[in-house]
């Protein structure tokens, strides 16, 4: 115990440097202005709303089928447009 007590006494009154090797006095890191080697970010084509939030995407040629968590499935052409719109039938 006398041992432990003693490490940490020298520990904290610094007698010993808890390491071999000395702290930098200076540095010559500088704060980003702009960032470097980016790619601008992409453009969006088109966009469209669904009735809910989507699950799954299949696409295929000349569509895409969207999944959505009520059940419904949405069928959008090439230019986003709403093709078809399958509605789950209620349970009961």
């Amino acid at each position: 115990m006398q041992q432990a007590v003693g490490s940490f006494y020298e520990a904290v009154a610094g007698l010993q440097p808890l390491n071999r090797w000395e702290g930098p006095q200076s540095d010559t890191l500088a704060a980003a202005n702009s960032p470097v080697g980016l790619h601008p970010a992409a453009k969006t084509v088109w966009t469209t709303n669904l009735p809910d939030r989507v699950l799954a995407i299949q696409a295929s040629d000349a569509t895409v089928a969207i999944t959505t968590h009520d059940g419904s499935v949405s069928t959008l052409d090439a230019a986003g447009k709403l093709t078809t719109q399958e509605t789950p039938t209620a349970v009961r």
